[in-house]
């Protein structure tokens, strides 16, 4: 198949198309140096498609911010955007498209970690799903959880597992604001790569959660990690602060039975697959 990847610059990009390059034809797409330069920023650079491309991967986003303009970037890069890359893709004759998105679009307003990027996510899916519905076109809209890997480009959005494995790295203490122990669902960035790969593989449509089996507290992410390192690191709660959220969500194994994968790496094994890169 040929398989256009947008956002091929990005962490889990690149390493998409290092998987899917073994037994495709790939072309790359980012905001410079790419096969196919594309800004979703600058919309007047979204120009037609080259021709035969039999999926498109859409992971281009904007976290956005809590600024009023960067909530409009938001809107415009991951809603405008998204939609003006699918219209393209329609106009092109593409078969697939595969929308990236976030566990984030299911949170509400009465969530704490509500935010301009989860409601512009869910605002693309919307009409991404209306696009598709008109247009006859298949979709799939996958929804990660919380994205960490070896490399240090998903701290931004991971700063507190980042923060976790500085101080045990460093043998200093870990604290945890508050009393309780805030639950978290953390997916290694390789399980993503082979559950988008063989979404294309299979030819799956529909909207799913990809989310790992097994969610995780603050404790216990700190602990694998003073394990991974052999560290001298303490774990300590301060209840003088207010406690952090959970923020977790259902798991549903649906797109698991369809793919025959399931997320197999632990968070025991991706502190330790860290630890071994940082030590390299």
């Amino acid at each position: 198949m040929k398989i256009l990847v947008v956002g091929a610059g990005s962490a889990v990009g690149k390493l998409l198309v290092v998987n899917l390059e073994r037994d495709h034809e790939i072309i790359r797409s980012s905001r410079n140096g790419s096969d196919l330069d594309l800004d979703l920023s600058d919309l007047s650079k979204l120009t037609v498609l080259p021709p035969a491309i039999d999926v498109v991967v859409h992971l281009a986003a904007s976290y956005g911010g809590k600024l009023p303009y960067q909530m409009v970037e938001a809107e415009k890069v991951n809603v405008v955007g998204t939609t003006i890359l699918l219209q393209k893709a329609i106009e092109a004759g593409v078969n697939h498209f595969v929308y990236v998105s976030s566990v984030s679009a299911l949170l509400t307003h009465n969530s704490p970690y509500w935010s301009a990027y989860a409601l512009s996510k869910r605002h693309a899916e919307e009409m991404a799903r209306l696009m598709c519905d008109t247009s006859n076109t298949k979709l799939t809209i996958l929804q990660p959880s919380q994205l960490y890997g070896e490399t240090e480009n998903f701290r931004s959005r991971q700063p507190f597992l980042y923060h976790v494995i500085d101080r045990v790295q460093s043998n200093s203490d870990i604290t945890i604001q508050g009393s309780s122990d805030p639950q978290r669902n953390f997916l290694h960035v390789d399980d993503l790569v082979q559950v988008i790969t063989r979404v294309i593989e299979k030819k799956i449509s529909g909207t799913y959660s990809v989310t790992h089996p097994t969610d995780c507290s603050f404790k216990e992410l700190s602990n694998e990690a003073i394990e991974a390192f052999q560290s001298s690191s303490k774990v300590v709660f301060d209840p003088e602060k207010p406690d952090i959220p959970d923020n977790v969500f259902a798991f549903d194994d649906t797109l698991y039975q369809l793919i025959d994968f399931f997320p197999s790496i632990s968070l025991k094994e991706g502190m330790r697959r860290i630890a071994s890169n940082r030590s390299a």
